[in-house]
């Protein structure tokens, strides 16, 4: 086995052959393509067999009643491997050597392998390839067809002899893939474009067409499938059970293939069922056997649950067609017939009667089998049951779906709408959103982007001097609420922290003040919350603890010390006194009166040695923190793995009555062990058969976390030598401990796992010893805060958030089965900065309470319901929402607030505002928002994504009208094409049947869509011509020279013609301008229209346009026709035209010169593109300029008077248009021969640079600098850097830089720009050579350099940073989705980050052991021109590990290379800033 693939296979269980070695073999064969380069397309399917090796890590199995069990341990123990009936037959199999397979070796024939599958029913593992010999085309089927062929290898692994025990040829030339089919049937079914083969060795191969296609493209014997028109071209399957297979076909709709089988199992026909229509499925994989997963790079991804129906249908084989009998209602007709028989009989008993009745042959003969009830009829006659096979209709329930947004075809900046005015007042620039085309077909829609939170705003208070903010539920009323889910109640009071006092609102329909509300107010509120389910309110001052109920007072105590921090647990309360101790009290109720309620202090108290810096409680309802095993819980008549009934085995006919099972562990299940019952599967498949009304699935592994779990309590303690210490609640008993927490380590280990837990009392002297003893940790001073919070369903993800000087740590619980708690902490890979403004240091005009009070201000705020979710709130200089999605995903999102830092937080239940919440700015003003609900928190970046149903193509965001401007097209079957009749095209319809499958026809459409309701306009959707195709939509900014004059934005679209290979291509220059109408009655939206300004067809097809100078510029394709006498031209200089970009044949073979030969006359075309300017005038355009280029320029780009163009094939060209003389000029290019996705302007204050995107997923900047030596006088554009994003980026576009804070930017500020890209992976660097006239240097931490030292490194070098803004996993743009940015960087912070990246990469454990530097190097199949690949290319997957990393090992790397910590964390988060848009 490859070393790639060993550390993800460390184990696999399966049930057959089929099923177990299915992973190793296709990941070799993807390990193989992937080193190879090279993958499979659609035409190119088929793998060398040169190149393809089969290397199986295979091991020894049992084997026993035709399930074999595999189970591989890869560096490890080897595995046991339960296989037999009995405990006895259980022995260890040990690891055989890998060796390699030659295919050639086997058969000389083997080539191009199409597929590979295990193959179930054999006693030896048996493979199956699918491959062609000879390749062919449709083109050439009337030639060469049916080339595939399949074999069927037998591997003896220990004498390792492979012959060949079956093969088969002939088959159709179109074979996709194919599938083992399970026991009883075995075999396997070859999946075709358009005919689907089965195939056995013992019985003669069945195929049938699915199409008129089929039975002239192959010779192979297909039976017609009758009612059934479809093309597996890029469609999915995957086996549901017993003989059948669901089929996803390349629309979504969504079929279910039975195999229909007679008495001696020889499938005879196939039953398609279409099912339901879905997604446009690019993978599927069933889970669980009751859930079926449907992989969409075109949309969303579902997960579906099959449940079968009630109804169970027979199918007859003698009638195929008509025979389909339900068996539920022919029940009921038998029983009503048997009372009817009952009632006759009764009535009539004359024998006479009955003889009479059987007087005619046909009356002794039955009609139908199946009506025969009597067990002797059945004996004589046969029942036809036996020769039939039961149907079995499935339902397919949605029950998730993963959020896609890819692929992204075009990406446009808008204004958003609805935003409140404090938005537009406090914003230093323009508020803009991404709007994205995504999907295809009916899974088009728009994706709307924000990289961070914009709540909306309801009002907004200005209360001067408050410090801090509390929330608290007042009666809760009938019905006892969570306390996790404290937000279910409504908020009856807002307390407000002041210098010396406290402010207390009561809030309803109205915010007011109150003096009588039982709390105290001549104090500082340090916390207040509720206890008692939601039913008491508790306030802490610095000098008190009071708890109300309804307003009134119910116990006050007054604290000997001055408290500095609270924090509640319900019933449990801690506080923590400035001096180093805390007090924890808890909530005793006894029957009486109220006043009977108390808060009583513990009767364990928490050691104050050493002395505390940070204590909270914590309330756990996951389970996770317990002191002993989880006992098994066992459901009744559920199958969990093992008999509790000793002495007796699990026999394969069924389950026992009576017999309860259990699951003591998983991994007996998963790995196999004494007890485990030989085959699960048998079990499951015939319980089912006896009771075919009980689900497929009897276990139900997911019951488990139904189960109600106690909650337990614990104390949260950090001591100042840097311990973590976890007590029990109320035993206060020491239950963990790490060390050195503020350390960042990855892993927070139990100190005490050495310790029993009976043993964990404060005598232990080993328990002082550990406590007490100084740690090595210098970050205790760094530390501010600690919370511990249980998110998602139940509490289910314990997370612990450590607020440190500069950064974020959070850490979570996971389960381990070493210590007294069972668990350990590991650290999330999220970084959340946080910026400190100043220091510390108390001031000389506060007091020390005041200035312990400002400094113990709580910035991590628990929220249980704001818009349906639950997390932490972060405030500070950079706000954050941390949120834990429902599918248990971690998102940090900041919150787009402007206005300053945010001192507090508070969640806010209300009737006029709804799961809302509070905030404070530094102004003062108390805002109360609410979660906008329209958008989608569940991903790295806010999302709403507004479903079309149509194929979006363009979309750019018009600016007067304040709406979005879409191009989309719908796609239907058509029966008509043109053809070229020697003069001129003739329009042409085809009628081939309903069995053919036409071609889709696409028809396109230009609309407006509102960004208020996200709706299309009403009245403004524009269909263009039939075989009309959009090729440009571009927002221009024209000069209009009829009545008015100055510059306005207009729609300009350019189209082509699409007819065919045979007709000259044409196309049409569209302008429309956007006008404001008077609305329709009750249709506010319909204020806006199109108005058609210009539309005439061009010379050739328009596949480009911009605006340069008030002027429009497109690119208009040419094509000539060149007509050549092929007898007048040897062989040799016809194939060298040929195989010109002008020739537009190729000949490959001696067969096809022989065709070619028989032609009078060969057409050539030779294409060109011709840049025009245009000038609008008169609602007309006039010819200003133009200039011919290369072949197909299908992208433009304009800056004042330059255009840079992209070729399809001939990389970029600059030109320069001069106004005073009107001619447009080519200024330089690049060279080389290269295909361009994008391409945008980089602006580095006086610089100019270009970025490209090329097809092989390269990043290249050029620059024009004739001054070079190697630009042959400026003709050629300088490649001054390179970088390999792996990915296929077909959107940029470029937005301002934002501004740094006053305290970090310098005087003259850095002119940059920001260039937006679509399609990476996260976290990349960019750097580029290049030498510039202006370099502005930014001022570095620390912040000490002047404007004169900056002004000498004017003359260095420009850099460039790439990160990735947001990425979506399962959402990247064309088929992989991302967001990123480049932005030019100075060389002080380039230089530095590069030496990070040189420690970086000896330093980490890389993922597969690869090598990033050799990754983003420059990747290109022809020999790059002009050297090798350029310098300064940085890896910023790895730069950013940093961030994350462990402090020591920060320092460390820091010391290596000659800087410190906070320099290199400054530099990051600085660029963050720079690009905080969205």
């Amino acid at each position: 086995m490859p070393k790639l693939l060993m550390p993800r296979v460390w184990s696999l269980i399966a049930r057959g052959w089929a099923d177990a070695l299915r992973f190793i073999a296709g990941a070799c064969v993807r390990a193989s393509d992937d080193a190879a380069g090279g993958g499979r397309g659609a035409g190119a399917r088929a793998l060398s067999a040169h190149h393809l090796s089969v290397e199986l890590q295979f091991l020894n199995y049992h084997y026993n009643d035709w399930q074999t069990c595999l189970i591989g341990a890869v560096g490890s123990d080897p595995t046991r491997c339960a296989g037999g009936p009995t405990p006895q037959s259980v022995t260890k199999a040990p690891i055989l050597a890998s060796y390699i397979i030659i295919l050639k070796d086997l058969d000389e024939k083997i080539d191009n392998i199409l597929d590979i599958q295990f193959l179930h029913g054999y006693y030896e593992p048996t493979l199956l390839l699918l491959y062609e010999p000879v390749r062919t085309f449709a083109g050439r089927t009337a030639v060469r067809n049916d080339t595939c062929a399949m074999a069927g290898v037998s591997l003896n692994l220990q004498q390792r002899v492979h012959p060949i025990i079956w093969s088969t040829g002939g088959l159709p030339f179109d074979c996709l893939q194919a599938v083992a089919i399970e026991k009883p049937l075995g075999g396997c079914l070859i999946l075709a474009v358009n005919s689907l083969i089965y195939l056995n060795q013992s019985i003669p191969p069945y195929g049938v067409s699915l199409n008129s296609v089929a039975g002239h493209t192959t010779n192979f014997p297909l039976r017609i499938q009758e009612g059934v028109c479809i093309s597996l071209d890029a469609a999915c399957v995957v086996p549901l059970g017993e003989g059948r297979l669901a089929l996803s076909l390349k629309g979504g709709q969504l079929y279910v293939v039975t195999l229909l089988s007679d008495s001696v199992r020889s499938v005879s026909s196939f039953h398609l069922d279409r099912a339901a229509a879905s997604v446009l499925t690019t993978c599927m994989c069933v889970i669980e056997e009751d859930f079926l997963f449907l992989g969409s790079r075109l949309g969303n991804s579902l997960l579906l649950r099959v449940t079968e129906r009630e109804n169970r249908m027979l199918f007859s084989i003698e009638r195929p067609l008509g025979a389909t009998i339900d068996l539920t209602s022919l029940e009921n007709e038998k029983e009503k017939e048997k009372e009817k028989e009952k009632e006759a009989h009764s009535k009539d008993s004359d024998p006479a009667s009955k003889k009479r009745r059987l007087d005619t042959l046909s009356d002794c003969v039955a009609s139908n089998v199946i009506e025969i009830s009597d067990k002797d009829e059945l004996e004589v006659y046969g029942s036809d049951i036996r020769t039939s096979t039961q149907l079995t209709s499935y339902v397919f329930e949605v029950c998730d779906s993963l959020l896609n947004i890819c692929p992204i075809g075009d990406v446009s900046m808008g204004e958003p709408q609805l935003l409140s005015d404090e938005y537009n007042r406090h914003a230093d620039g323009p508020l803009v959103e991404l709007v994205c085309t995504s999907g295809h077909g009916k899974n088009g829609a728009l994706t709307v982007l924000q990289r961070s939170i914009r709540p909306q705003i309801i009002t907004t208070f200005n209360l001067p001097g408050c410090i801090d903010m509390w929330t608290v539920i007042g009666e809760s009323g009938e019905a006892q609420r969570d306390v996790h889910k404290d937000m279910e109640g409504i908020h009856a009071y807002m307390i407000l922290t002041q210098d010396e006092t406290s402010m207390v609102l009561q809030t309803g329909q109205e915010i007011n003040e109150v003096d009588n509300s039982g709390f105290m107010t001549s104090a500082p509120t340090i916390f207040a919350g509720n206890l008692g389910n939601n039913r008491f309110m508790v306030q802490v001052t610095t000098i008190a603890i009071r708890l109300v109920k309804n307003g009134q007072q119910v116990q006050n105590i007054q604290l000997e010390w001055t408290a500095c921090y609270a924090c509640t647990a319900d019933p449990y309360l801690c506080v923590v006194s400035s001096c180093g101790r805390a007090l924890v009290l808890a909530l005793r109720e006894s029957k009486g009166t109220v006043q009977s309620v108390r808060l009583v202090p513990t009767r364990q108290h928490v050691p104050h040695k050493p002395p505390l810096v940070k204590a909270t409680p914590y309330r756990d309802l996951s389970g996770l923190f317990t002191t002993s095993d989880v006992e098994p819980v066992s459901i009744k008549g559920e199958f969990d793995g093992k008999n509790k009934m000793k002495g007796k085995n699990v026999k394969a006919e069924g389950f026992k009555q009576g017999v309860v099972y259990e699951l003591n562990d998983e991994d007996e299940l998963l790995y196999g062990g004494d007890q485990t019952p030989a085959s699960m599967a048998s079990i499951m498949l015939a319980e089912q058969s006896k009771n075919p009304g009980v689900p497929r699935r009897i276990s139900r592994w997911w019951k488990k976390y139904l189960v109600e779990i106690k909650p337990t309590y614990w104390l949260f303690v950090i001591r100042d030598n840097g311990n973590l210490e976890i007590y029990s609640l109320p035993e206060m008993r020491l239950s963990f401990l790490v060390r050195d927490i503020c350390g960042g380590a990855r892993i927070l280990a139990d100190s005490l796992e050495s310790v029993s837990a009976f043993g964990l009392s404060s005598d232990n002297e080993e328990i002082q010893t550990a406590t007490q003893g100084q740690s090595s940790s210098v970050d205790i001073d760094n530390l501010r805060e600690i919370l511990v919070a249980g998110l998602g369903n139940k509490g289910s993800r314990v997370l612990m958030f450590l607020r440190m000087k500069n950064e974020l740590m959070i850490y979570q619980v996971y389960k381990y089965p070493r210590g007294n708690l069972k668990m350990r902490f590991s650290r999330v890979q999220v970084h959340i900065p946080i910026e400190e403004d100043g220091d510390r240091a108390r001031p000389d005009n506060d007091s020390y309470e005041t200035w312990l009070l400002h400094d113990n201000v709580r910035q991590l705020r628990y929220f249980g319901n704001v818009g349906g979710y639950n997390g932490v709130f972060v405030c500070g200089q950079r706000p954050h929402v941390v949120l834990l999605t429902p599918r248990g995903e971690l998102r940090a999102q900041p919150l787009g607030a402007d206005d300053g830092p945010l001192t507090a937080f508070a969640s806010f239940n209300n009737p006029n505002c709804p799961q809302g919440f509070l905030y404070f700015n530094s102004k003062s003003e108390l805002r109360i928002c609410a979660l906008a609900t329209h958008l989608s928190y569940d991903a790295p970046w806010p999302v709403r994504k507004v479903p079309i149903r149509m194929t979006p193509h363009f979309v750019t965001f018009h600016l007067e009208s304040k709406t979005y401007c879409l191009v989309a097209s719908t796609s239907q079957p058509g029966t008509s094409y043109y053809k070229f009749n020697g003069e001129d095209k003739e329009l042409a319809n085809e009628s081939k049947g309903d069995r053919f499958p036409y071609p889709m026809q696409d028809r396109f459409s230009v609309m407006l869509f509102s960004p208020v309701s996200w709706e299309i306009i009403p009245n403004t959707k524009i269909e263009l011509d039939e075989w009309e195709h959009v090729t440009c939509l571009k927002n221009v900014s024209l000069s209009y020279e009829g009545t008015r004059s100055g510059l306005r934005g207009y729609i300009a679209l350019g189209t082509n013609y699409n007819y065919g290979e045979d007709i000259t291509s044409r196309g049409r220059i569209l302008i429309y301008d956007i006008i404001d109408v008077v609305p329709e009655p009750g249709q506010p939206l319909t204020k806006n229209r199109f108005k058609e300004i210009y539309a005439k067809e061009q010379k050739g097809p328009v596949t480009a346009m911009t605006q340069v100078l008030g002027y429009l510029i497109s690119a208009v394709g040419c094509v000539k026709r060149l007509t050549l006498p092929w007898r007048g031209y040897e062989s040799t200089i016809a194939l060298n035209v040929q195989h010109s970009w002008a020739g537009g044949i190729e000949r490959d073979s001696e067969s096809e010169c022989v065709a070619l030969e028989r032609l009078r006359v060969v057409y050539l075309s030779q294409a060109s593109a011709s840049i025009y300017i245009w000038q609008l005038k008169d609602n007309d355009l006039v010819g200003v300029a133009f200039i011919d280029t290369q072949i197909y320029v299908h992208k433009m780009l304009a800056v004042k008077n330059l255009v840079l163009i992209a070729d399809v094939y001939k990389s970029i060209s600059l030109l320069r248009y001069q106004a005073q003389h009107r001619t447009l000029s080519l200024v330089s290019r690049d060279l080389r021969t290269v295909q361009v996705y994008d391409m945008e302007f980089m602006v580095d204050n006086t610089n100019l640079g270009f970025l490209v995107s090329e097809a092989e997923g390269n990043f290249v900047m050029f620059m024009y600098q004739p001054q070079a030596r190697e630009s042959y006088g400026g003709q050629r554009l300088i490649r001054k850097s390179d970088y390999h994003l792996g990915q296929h980026v077909n959107a940029m576009f470029r937005i301002k830089a934002r501004a740094l804070p006053p305290a970090r930017s310098i005087n003259p500020p850095h002119q940059r720009h920001v260039t937006m890209f679509g399609g990476v992976r996260p976290l990349s660097l960019f750097y580029s050579d290049a030498s510039v006239d202006a370099v502005e240097e930014r001022s570095l931490v620390p912040r000490s350099r002047s404007h004169a030292t900056a002004q000498e490194e004017r003359d260095n070098e420009s850099c460039f940073f790439v990160h990735a803004a947001g990425v979506h996993r399962f959402i990247r743009p064309s088929l992989d989705g991302g967001l990123g940015y480049v932005l030019p960087l100075s060389e002080r912070t380039y230089r530095r980050l590069l030496m990070l990246q040189n420690v970086l990469n000896n330093y980490c454990c890389h993922i597969a052991g690869l090598n990033p530097r050799a990754y983003r190097s420059y990747k290109s199949s022809r020999r790059p021109a002009g050297g090798g690949a350029a310098r300064g290319i940085l890896d910023g997957d790895l730069v950013f590990m940093y961030q994350t990393m462990p402090h020591n090992e920060r320092l460390d790397i820091a010391k290596k290379i000659g800087t410190k910590v906070d320099e290199v964390l400054a530099d990051l988060n600085e660029i963050d800033l720079l690009t905080a848009h969205f």
